[in-house]
């Protein structure tokens, strides 16, 4: 893949990630503890994330292709062809995750659904799939979506999404 490739490439993933928050961020509720409503932040980044895009775009209609890309890529077809599966896929099972993490945040709630995320997220970009590395990577997630719960719900005064029980 080339440079110019990546650029268009990043560009793309980072407004496909800023709409999908646009469009999860629509339903949230408009109350909050404090001043600034539970949208606001998540829109900031989506804004960032499209600015970012566009320079990233910019970035790559300027790039040319180089002779020694074009040599490059015609090496990395053979080697492609010999990449284990899992790792040629983890950039598309990043993207699944998320998605999941979006979908699951209503129901769910944010601390379930970062703990999920978080656990098979490290196990995914680990490659270690063993049951002790799981329920290693599950107490992670879990202390981290509890701290972070706690830093943006008392720390920030955010309201967040929770389920049901109240996390």
């Amino acid at each position: 893949m080339t440079n110019r490739n990546k650029s268009f490439i990043s560009a793309a993933v980072a407004w496909g990630v800023a709409a999908w928050v646009f469009i999860f961020t629509a339903g949230l509720q408009t109350g909050a503890a404090g001043l600034i409503r539970p949208e606001f932040i998540p829109r900031v980044v989506a804004l960032l994330l499209i600015i970012l895009g566009i320079g990233m775009f910019i970035q790559g209609l300027r790039t040319p292709v180089t002779d020694e890309e074009k040599k490059m890529l015609a090496e990395k077809k053979t080697v492609a062809a010999n990449t284990p599966l899992i790792v040629r896929l983890t950039p598309t099972l990043t993207l699944v995750f998320i998605f999941l993490f979006l979908l699951g945040l209503k129901t769910l709630g944010i601390t379930v659904c970062t703990t999920l995320y978080l656990t098979a997220q490290m196990a995914l970009l680990s490659g270690d799939f063993h049951w002790k590395s799981w329920l290693k990577y599950f107490i992670i997630g879990l202390i981290t979506a509890v701290t972070v719960l706690l830093i943006f719900r008392y720390g920030f005064q955010l309201k967040l999404p929770v389920n049901n029980l109240g996390f």
